[in-house]
């Protein structure tokens, strides 16, 4: 499943560089609120994080275009349990990704695109923080810090977006999806002061086979 996932990029990274066609680029920015991650969480569980893109379509043939460019996004969670005493775990995981969409401009009209395809991230910064009351006498024993180098880095998530464009100016909706089986945890467990029992974010995997919406702003600058 992997090497078909890696063929597909290679391909549509082959077909953007030999396409002629004319280019556009788009820069947007707006919010992703992420859920699952094995962790329970809702809405107020599941704080907002900024997201922000530039995007370059090239229009292939007839009402197909291309899209890639550059994006970052924020995953995370706050999660409050009280299994060997009270504890706090809140996450906030930031990617940078780079997209390979093929893109659907209905009627060739230019107001309204339908994209769909794969996102190839990178986790440049994994913040978290557990607390944990081992006791149940009121003394937290705090644990923070950036995780990122304990963790595995690479990801593959599938992305749907949905766009309105008004003359420059554009609104996105869009849907990211962590394609299952991808591991998170290196070797965090012997670089943390709590262990699996007690560390949410271990105990969960890392926080992986998540998945996410967003809405974003933007315009076209060229």
């Amino acid at each position: 499943m992997r090497n078909s996932k890696n063929i597909l990029i290679i391909l549509f990274i082959l077909v953007i560089t030999q396409c002629r066609g004319q280019y556009r680029v788009f820069i947007s920015a707006g919010f992703t609120q992420s859920y699952g991650g094995n962790v329970n969480t809702f809405l107020k569980a599941s704080p907002a994080a900024w997201t922000a893109d530039v995007e370059v379509d090239r229009k292939v043939f007839g009402s197909l275009h291309l899209v890639s460019g550059l994006s970052s996004y924020g995953v995370g969670y706050s999660s409050t349990k009280n299994i060997f005493g009270p504890a706090n775990s809140n996450y906030e995981g930031r990617f940078l990704a780079v997209p390979i969409m093929a893109r659907w401009n209905l009627g060739n009209r230019n107001f309204y695109y339908i994209d769909f395809g794969i996102v190839a991230s990178y986790l440049v910064q994994a913040k978290l923080t557990e607390s944990l009351d081992k006791f149940k006498n009121g003394n937290l024993i705090v644990y923070s810090g950036d995780i990122a180098p304990h963790l595995n880095r690479f990801f593959q998530v599938a992305k749907f977006q949905q766009t309105f464009v008004f003359n420059r100016f554009l609104i996105s909706i869009f849907f990211i999806f962590e394609f299952k089986g991808q591991n998170t945890l290196k070797d965090l467990s012997g670089h943390w002061g709590l262990n699996a029992q007690q560390s949410t974010f271990i105990n969960s995997n890392g926080y992986s086979d998540f998945y996410a919406y967003g809405f974003k702003m933007g315009c076209r600058i060229r």
